[in-house]
């Protein structure tokens, strides 16, 4: 190989097409005769003849042109592009260029000069130079001119004529009339704009507004239409302080004593907060199984981290349980906590809403379960209601095999849980709190407890990073330190009872940490007054319409806070 061949072979880029390049190929007046591809072999063997050889992609192989035809081509010239990837070979043609006979491989379609250029102007430069006319003629009357005559009628009948040019538009019969008539409805228009001062670009901008794709934040924004039946979350008028005593959110009283906060801080001093917690939480949630094979090791649960699943609060394991399973409809008993619904619509899963009993009880759910059935949200305590769900009816949906919720949040003020089914049911899952027997709720810390093959599922969607280290060291510290949270309880339980106690008829029956009061039991005041009353003397209670209209939850507080409700209320009431 001559220095010079060896030099151009080095400098092509031989990687971008897998070690092909094309080359074009024209005769000594530069019509071009055929596209062809080489390899560094064959780009070599042309150099080194002076005839051309190609790499054939159908057979795979270096073939010299006319081997078989005769139709060789002499190599007199050869360039490269500037980036080095395609070669223009200037030849001497022996022959035909075409295996079909023909000089080149290239034949003429059509001719330049044979397609015809469309005499439509389809700008809008006419619109533009017919409206600076109707300006000129409203500045610069000029005589005989129609367009003169409409601005000395006034707006009138500028607007009239306008109206029965776009009326001619509309009963246009034939193509060429609607052509003729727009033509007539937009010289009129323009007539119109000039008559009100307003620009043909103000409306230009207005379209480009309602039809073109904005930058940034002038896009006019479109939002999921499912939207629309969720209402706004709106704060409380009534504003916190030390005087406000707050009885509205079924909130532990107590917050944690110091030494538990130390324990926390220390743990939060060891911790480097510029790392990301567990990408999927595997220590807190093996904490969290130890803990509750520990508690309620009279059930021999055998829970590992696999059974388990946190999150922020039990609302959003409620929003990814939803998305889980297959089935078109979700079944709630109404009243209860309304994010059941709140997480199906927004994922356009269908609620079918059974009614609870006189007694707020769950009766023969299993008899709503079908086909289309999802999942099934039964809340044991209640909320709003208080009172525990039948376990025998419980049992009763769960043998029908569809997903069972059981939303567990206050069922540590009743002694009991579902949980001891966990390993006779598959079906079952468990959703529990550290927000209101533990006193955690500003840390948001709800826990999934169910079989392993619905973990798995579920952790599959569910964020990574999304249980945040703070909270994890909070749930670490308080279940370490769970005989504190053992007599917070049953201080909450004594007072529940005696609220009940005093309260009398007006209490319905409550397995949680908060009273439902009837107001239909007694007469001469309703709810609305009550909460307006309370309000007024700075205390919080939570009303409710519809299915509980005439009714209010009260949350069980410190001895000293119930004092000065059951104080308040019977200045009010005579029960």
């Amino acid at each position: 190989m001559s220095g010079y061949n060896e030099e151009l072979i080095d400098k092509i880029d031989w990687e971008k097409n897998n070690g092909l390049i094309p080359v074009i190929v024209q005769n000594t007046d530069g019509e071009v005769l055929t596209l062809g591809y080489m390899n560094k072999e064959a780009l070599n063997k042309t150099l080194e003849t002076k005839l051309t050889h190609y790499y054939s992609r159908s057979k795979n192989r270096i073939r010299m042109k006319g081997e078989t035809s005769g139709n060789y081509q002499k190599l007199k010239e050869i360039y490269i592009d500037c980036d080095n990837d395609t070669l223009l070979l200037k030849v001497e043609q022996i022959g035909a260029a075409c295996h079909l006979g023909t000089k080149s491989c290239f034949r003429e379609v059509k001719k330049i000069n044979d397609i015809k250029e469309s005499s439509i102007d389809y700008s809008l430069d006419i619109l533009n130079e017919l409206k600076e006319v109707i300006k000129d003629r409203k500045t610069n009357p000029k005589e005989g001119s129609y367009t003169n005559y409409l601005f000395s009628e006034g707006k009138e009948k500028i607007y009239k004529k306008f109206g029965e040019e776009a009326v001619e538009v509309l009963v246009a019969s034939s193509r060429e009339r609607i052509i003729y008539e727009t033509a007539d409805m937009i010289y009129h228009l323009l007539v119109l704009l000039a008559y009100e001062d307003i620009e043909l670009g103000e409306v230009m901008q207005e379209i480009k507004k309602k039809t073109l794709p904005k930058k940034g934040g002038e896009r006019k924004l479109k939002f999921n239409p499912i939207l629309d039946n969720f209402p706004e979350y709106k704060p409380s008028s009534i504003k916190l302080s030390s005087n406000v005593i707050d009885l509205s959110k079924n909130e532990n009283p107590f917050d944690l004593p110091i030494d538990i906060k130390k324990i926390f801080f220390d743990k939060i001093n060891k911790t480097n907060l510029n790392r990301y917690p567990d990408l999927t939480s595997e220590n807190i949630r093996e904490k969290i199984a130890n803990f509750l094979n520990n508690y309620f090791k009279q059930f021999n649960l055998q829970l590992n981290r696999n059974n388990i699943v946190v999150g922020n609060g039990s609302d959003e394991l409620i929003s990814y349980l939803v998305k889980i399973f297959s089935g078109s409809k979700n079944i709630v008993f109404y009243p209860t906590f309304e994010m059941y619904e709140f997480y199906s619509t927004l994922n356009n899963i269908s609620i079918e809403k059974v009614p609870l009993n006189e007694d707020f009880e769950i009766k023969d759910a299993d008899k709503y379960v079908n086909n289309d059935t999802r999942m099934v949200f039964i809340c044991s305590p209640n909320n709003p209601t208080g009172n525990l769900q039948p376990e025998r009816e419980i049992l009763k949906v769960l043998k029908t095999g569809v997903p069972i919720v059981v939303d567990e949040a206050y069922a540590d003020f009743s002694k009991t849980s579902m949980i001891k089914y966990l390993n006779e049911y598959s079906n079952l899952i468990i959703l529990k709190t550290f927000s209101k027997a533990f006193g955690l709720a500003g840390i948001r810390a709800g826990v999934l407890i169910a079989n392993e093959a619905i973990v798995k599922q579920l952790m599959k969607i569910k964020s990574p990073y999304s249980f945040n280290i703070l909270t994890e060291k909070m749930v670490e510290t308080i279940i370490e330190n769970y005989s504190y949270v053992l007599k917070t309880i049953d201080y909450i339980i004594d007072e529940r009872e005696y609220l009940a106690k005093e309260l009398k008829k007006l209490a319905l029956k409550s397995d949680a940490n908060f009273i439902l009061l009837d107001f239909d039991k007694i007469s001469g005041i309703d709810s609305e007054n009550v909460y307006e009353y309370f309000s007024k003397n700075n205390i919080i209670l939570r009303k409710y319409s519809n299915m509980l209209e005439n009714k209010i939850r009260v949350t069980v507080g410190t001895k000293t806070e119930n004092q000065r409700f059951l104080s308040l209320f019977k200045k009010l009431v005579n029960i």
